[in-house]
């Protein structure tokens, strides 16, 4: 905080001051004082007959003034002509120009908290599934879809994956999955498809009529741009390889997908 050492009030009597008289004097530091020199905010004051730079009280002042501009946010280029009187734009056009630039970084400050306040609101999800899901409509869709059921290891690892896509390709998922998060009917058939697949995981190898429900379901219950996306990657091989996501499912529920995929290649069989 900017103040006078007035405890020293012998300075009023002083018809000079060296520079750490001086600096004690406004609460700052010599060095600090040197630098003000250095970039022009203070002049360089006379100097004694054996070279020691000797301030007055009107150095004191403008040292002073200086100090309240720096901590009101002007920088020491622009403090340096205010003081000076050599600028055309005046000290109030200046201090305009800093209320602008606070108002603008309140404005991001209050974007920042409220980014903070949002991601706070996923924090126990997100530890409990091991993810970093972005953006929020991917976390409303989900959390739709385990409040429609009881959620499932499967889920999780859906949320993981979509928790590493690339803002733009996450976001464009998240457009699709926004109906399905709206409406209550496709979070539960959603959660019940969960469940099903994730019980293929834990019994034995399902059978040609399993397959063929849980894919049939899962497609049905998929969005229709998801869909189409998925349809036109696999009709020109540009599928994302998915190996190490495919890798940590069960045989069984690896023939679930087998024959998901030929649904969604149109080849007519899914067993």
């Amino acid at each position: 905080m900017l103040r006078l050492d007035l405890d020293r009030a012998s300075w009023f009597c002083m018809d000079r001051m060296r520079i750490g008289e001086l600096a004690r004097l406004v609460g700052v530091s010599p060095r600090t004082v040197r630098h003000y020199h250095r970039v022009g905010v203070l002049p360089e004051p006379i100097r004694s007959a054996n070279g020691y730079r000797e301030y007055s009280v009107s150095d004191a002042v403008l040292l002073v003034r200086a100090r309240r501009l720096v901590a009101v946010g002007l920088a020491l280029e622009d403090i340096a002509d205010v003081l000076a009187g050599e600028r055309g734009l005046g000290l109030d056009e200046l201090l305009a120009e800093v209320m602008d630039d606070l108002d603008r970084r309140e404005r991001e400050l209050q974007e920042q908290r409220e980014r903070v306040v949002e991601l706070r609101s996923r924090v126990d999800a997100s530890v409990a599934t091991g993810d970093a899901l972005d953006p929020a409509g991917l976390v409303e869709f989900f959390d739709a879809v385990r409040g429609a059921g009881t959620g499932t290891a499967t889920m999780d690892k859906d949320r993981q994956f979509l928790s590493v896509l690339p803002g733009a390709a996450a976001a464009q998922v998240s457009d699709m999955l926004a109906d399905a998060a709206a409406d209550d009917q496709a979070a539960a058939r959603l959660a019940f498809l969960y469940e099903r697949f994730d019980a293929v995981a834990d019994g034995p190898l399902p059978g040609p009529e399993l397959i063929a429900e849980l894919s049939t379901g899962i497609l049905a219950a998929l969005p229709a741009p998801l869909v189409e996306q998925a349809e036109a990657e696999l009709a020109t091989g540009a599928t994302t390889d998915l190996t190490w996501i495919t890798g940590e499912l069960s045989p069984g529920q690896q023939l679930v997908i087998d024959a998901l995929i030929a649904l969604l290649r149109g080849s007519g069989s899914v067993v």
